[in-house]
């Protein structure tokens, strides 16, 4: 009897980790580690009970800490951001992406009707530019090559089994062109652009329909390594010029919690509050309008396609308005940090 393939998409950004896989919802981790040995003398079973524990022989032995709220452990925090094609050779996001699979495969074996996951076929991305780029060897999967094949983990004690038979390595954005095309009918030759905008890169992507599914339109990427993070360094700035200057009120975490909430009031003081609506809209607006100059520079025709699509973590912060005068169709997911890895997991069950 043959084994069942499980499907498994995933999405490693550089803020957290989003996996889709069979008989499962979305799980979102934040993309940092904790080494162990580095906080073993500060914390006690009572707050570890809090995270998980891995521990794998294949990048190093050194356990791990995984689990929300890492910012607790402060400067012992590890975060898997990189902007070259360096950052898939890491341990660190080696282990990262394997605390993922091995998440999903003991959540998966511990449903009382499970049939146990040994066989995964997974489907994840890199951003574009990391994806064209040669020394990657992106397009041909060679920087996921190590995913491939048995992997041992044990997480708080429980040995855990599994056997990768095919890793699937596509543009990031395809997750979205991919979603996208399964929920409309588009016709032959239509194109589709993809604005993702994560929170450490901005990827702007043209998608083409063919007999093969969607093709990128590899003339038309454009690429900041900074995405959204842009944008809150513009507010942190702003919000200091207009005389907030305490760094315990305006900082890059505070400002990107407004964002995610859309609650632009700032306490300016003890017993003293501001609505800085005003400000975030005008920053807001002026991210978009540099950002659709470039595109414009590169020679992208909006009328030209058939639908704009926002996505990625940042994609709830962006007013929709601001592009639909230059383009037929503007398009968000529900939950748009999430469309990529839900775009992987379709395509991998279509095939």
């Amino acid at each position: 009897m043959a084994k069942k393939i499980t499907q498994l998409g995933v999405d490693v950004g550089n803020k957290q980790v989003k996996i889709l896989g069979d008989n499962s919802d979305v799980a979102i981790y934040p993309a940092a580690l904790v080494k162990y040995d580095t906080i073993e003398s500060m914390v006690d079973d009572t707050k570890l009970k809090n995270y998980s524990l891995y521990q794998t022989d294949e990048t190093n032995n050194a356990p791990f800490l995984w689990g929300e709220n890492l910012a607790a452990f402060g400067a012992n925090v590890q975060e898997t951001k990189g902007t070259d094609f360096t950052r898939y050779d890491d341990p660190l996001f080696k282990n990262l992406v394997l605390a993922a699979v091995a998440s999903y495969v003991k959540e998966q074996n511990a449903k009382d009707d499970a049939t146990k996951v040994t066989d995964l076929a997974i489907e994840t991305g890199m951003p574009t530019a990391h994806y064209l780029d040669p020394r990657n060897g992106g397009e041909k999967g060679e920087s996921y090559a190590w995913l491939r094949g048995k992997h041992v983990l044990t997480i708080d004690g429980e040995t855990l089994t599994f056997n990768v038979t095919d890793v699937e390595v596509r543009p990031q954005s395809y997750g979205t062109a991919a979603l996208f095309a399964k929920t409309y009918e588009l016709d032959f030759g239509e194109t589709v652009a993809v604005l993702d905008f994560g929170g450490g890169t901005m990827v702007f992507d043209v998608y083409r329909v063919t007999e093969d599914g969607m093709a990128l339109l590899r003339d038309f990427n454009i690429q900041e390594n900074k995405g959204a993070d842009v944008l809150i360094d513009n507010l942190v700035r702003a919000i200091t010029a207009e005389g907030v200057t305490n760094p315990n009120r305006n900082n890059h975490s505070k400002i990107q919690d407004m964002l995610i909430k859309q609650n632009y009031v700032m306490r300016v003081g003890i017993g003293k509050e501001r609505d800085f609506s005003d400000v975030f809209q005008r920053e807001i607006n002026r991210y978009v309008n540099n950002l659709l100059d470039n595109i414009n520079h590169a020679g992208i025709e909006f009328n030209t396609l058939a639908a704009l699509i926002i996505t990625g973590g940042g994609a709830n912060w962006v007013n929709a308005e601001a592009f639909e005068n230059r383009v037929e169709m503007v398009y968000r997911f529900d939950q748009p940090e999430t469309a990529n890895v839900r775009g992987f997991y379709v395509d991998l069950i279509q095939d």
